[in-house]
């Protein structure tokens, strides 16, 4: 018998749904026949999604705006009840931040990791929270990356949000149970996104050395030798939204290859 995820007809909200994992939950959860809003800052990538998914277009709406903008979170919200009348999945999946040596890292580069990946998740969570509440539940998703329980010498403004959302996860997770809202993270290792290639690309004409030597000592950590696929953090959130995994909540999946060490 197969595996029902009760997905159908669900409504989710996917910041930096333009891109990577966040594109390919997207086009996951159409298949699970459900709606999705996709919410990212490049109004032309996210039109290009929409011509994409054309046969979908009854299931899915986009919404252009700047996570660092308080105001951005309520306005999605609203936008999301009016086209659907509900909110049951929201998966936070947008942010970025710049690295380097830390005495070299400026005030700036901190504060737009925390106001993107940090502040932006905590308002939109706000924001779902009391449409989720009347429902009696709701799923939420954050998508937060390996670095928050090891950290990169090199990724410091990153490692530290991630770590912070980690913390946040669990301890929001305590005070959601009661009404039904699961709230789980999950963090990925190394996934082949546009932005990673990009940093590779970065760093092979940086060092001399080819693309592909440059992928295999960032892979040296890992026990799968290779980078995941966007597709398979994808389907990790689409367990987390679903009826499937409905006992858990406070928890972090990790998907890294055996990268991490740590039990």
């Amino acid at each position: 018998m197969a595996i029902q995820t009760n997905l159908t007809d669900k409504t989710a909200i996917i910041t930096g749904g333009s891109r990577g994992i966040g594109w390919e939950t997207a086009k996951e959860m159409i298949k699970e026949n459900m709606n999705v809003v996709l919410i990212s800052r490049n109004k032309k990538i996210l039109q290009s999604r929409i011509d994409e998914l054309d046969q979908y277009k009854k299931q899915v709406r986009i919404f252009p705006c700047d996570l660092t903008n308080p105001t951005s979170a309520l306005e999605i919200s609203k936008y999301c009840i009016s086209e659907y009348n509900k909110i049951d999945v929201l998966v936070n999946s947008a942010g970025a931040a710049k690295g380097g040596i830390f005495s070299e890292i400026p005030d700036k580069d901190w504060e737009d990791s925390f106001n993107l990946k940090f502040f932006g998740t905590i308002r939109v969570i706000r924001t779902v929270i009391p449409y989720m509440k009347e429902q009696k539940d709701g799923r939420i998703v954050n998508v937060i990356g390996d670095t928050g329980k090891k950290p990169n010498k090199l990724m410091l403004p990153g490692s530290s949000v991630n770590a912070a959302l980690l913390s946040l996860t669990k301890g929001l997770a305590d005070e959601l149970g009661q009404y039904g809202i699961r709230i789980n993270a999950v963090s990925p290792g190394p996934t082949r996104t546009e932005r990673i290639l990009d940093m590779f690309k970065s760093l092979a004409k940086s060092t001399n050395k080819s693309i592909q030597e440059i992928e295999e000592e960032f892979l040296n950590e890992n026990i799968i030798k290779k980078l995941a696929d966007p597709k398979d953090i994808a389907n990790l959130i689409i367990y987390l939204s679903s009826d499937i995994s409905k006992n858990i909540t406070g928890t972090t999946v990790t998907s890294d290859g055996g990268r991490s060490k740590f039990i």
